[in-house]
């Protein structure tokens, strides 16, 4: 959880870019490749579901919520 947190915060860390920009970052960091585009919708829902009361998307848990969800694909937990 802790780890999930903290790259979160890397990802979003001063960054600019859009939440597709920093889902393909994600991507790219954690299974050496960018989101199909089921993925990246899918991952665009869940931060709009978990978004901050403010309505905003850029919610610093609901980005570690999505890391750690990340952390436990099978695609990042064995190496083909």
């Amino acid at each position: 959880v802790q780890q999930a947190r903290m790259w979160a915060e890397r990802v979003n860390h001063g960054s600019v870019a859009t939440p597709e920009e920093r889902l393909r970052r994600l991507f790219h960091e954690a299974f050496g490749r960018a989101p199909d585009p089921t993925e990246l919708e899918a991952a665009l829902k869940f931060l709009e579901a978990n978004r901050s009361p403010a309505g905003r998307t850029d919610d610093p848990q609901a980005w570690a919520d999505l890391c750690h969800a990340l952390f436990n694909v099978k695609e990042f937990l064995f190496v083909k």
